[in-house]
């Protein structure tokens, strides 16, 4: 795993980050030796991210009662290169991007809490300020620690990154031998990119 923030003077537009996360990700993924290459804003195990959200069809929370979750923003690869599996519905794909209708992915914490007893499938959850619509839910994964191993894993939300782009993306890539062998070609890949 590897942390690369974009400095704003060079890449203001979201269009320009993705643009160049899109190239290495690329890159990253056709080395030798990597199996499965994936990005997200928060790496697990690096803390957490939360927002507020609302459930489509349902009665809003009082003011400042707004139920909150874990926040990810995240790559096609991402679960695979973390070993994260999918329970059901189906992962993010290259057609989840900014034209696209937008939708979430949720983990079985977050569907036990706030589906109990019914499919989290084809929900809707408005997350954050609700400037952005309803994210329709296409997919429940497994749960992570993004704290520590001894605390319970918490609800969770996973949004494709080509709708919701950040400046500083930590890159995760599963491979075949030594991980820290491909510190080299690593830096090298980015020095390509710009």
């Amino acid at each position: 795993a590897f942390r690369v923030a974009l400095p704003q003077t060079a890449y203001p537009e979201e269009h320009n980050r993705i643009g160049f996360y899109d190239r290495l990700l690329d890159r990253l993924r056709s080395t030798p030796g990597v199996q499965a290459g994936g990005m997200g804003q928060v790496a697990p195990m690096r803390g957490s991210y939360t927002l507020s959200f609302t459930i489509q069809g349902r009665q809003p929370a009082q003011p400042g009662n707004d139920p909150s979750a874990n926040y990810r923003v995240v790559s096609p690869g991402y679960f695979q290169s973390l070993g994260i599996p999918l329970k059901r519905g189906r992962v993010l794909s290259d057609q989840d991007r900014e034209s696209s209708p937008k939708v979430a992915l949720v983990d079985e914490a977050f569907a036990r809490r706030h589906f109990p007893d019914e499919d989290p499938i084809g929900q809707g959850i408005d997350i954050g300020n609700g400037t952005d619509g309803f994210y329709e839910i296409v997919g429940v994964v497994g749960e992570v620690h993004h704290g520590d191993l001894e605390t319970a894993a918490s609800p969770t939300m996973y949004v494709p990154y080509k709708q919701d782009v950040f400046g500083s993306m930590w890159l995760m890539a599963r491979t075949a031998g030594d991980p820290s062998a491909l510190t080299g070609t690593v830096r090298q890949l980015v020095r390509e990119v710009d």
